[in-house]
C-alpha cells in the first residue's frame, strides 16, 4: 500500500514535471511547488527507512515513525497549500 502511494506520487511529480517543460513555465516557484517536492522527497525516504526496519535495522524504529508523522504533515501542508493557489487563481 505504501509503495503504490509513493509509486504513484512520483508519477504524478513527473506529469507535472513535465507538463510544465512542455509548456515553458517555471518551475518551484509557489509554496505549493516547493511543499510538493519535500513531500515527494519525504515519500520515497520513509518507505526506505520501514524497509530497512523490516530487514533488521530496529534502531531506525522510532526514526521511520518519525518520518511517517512528518510526511503525513507535509501531505496535508501540500494539499492546503494547493487549493489555496487554487481559490487565489480562480479569483483573478
Amino acid at each position: 500500500m505504501t509503495l503504490t502511494g509513493a509509486v504513484s506520487a512520483c508519477a504524478a511529480f513527473a506529469c507535472v514535471f513535465i507538463s510544465k517543460a512542455v509548456m515553458h513555465y517555471p518551475h518551484f516557484h509557489s509554496s505549493h511547488a516547493i511543499a510538493g517536492f519535500v513531500t515527494l522527497f519525504m515519500l520515497v525516504v520513509t518507505p526506505v527507512t520501514g524497509a530497512l526496519v523490516v530487514s533488521g535495522a530496529n534502531g531506525l524504529r522510532s526514526a521511520h515513525r518519525m518520518l511517517g508523522r512528518i510526511t503525513s504533515l507535509a501531505l496535508v501542508l501540500t494539499v492546503l497549500s494547493g487549493i489555496m493557489r487554487m481559490v487565489q487563481i480562480s479569483r483573478r
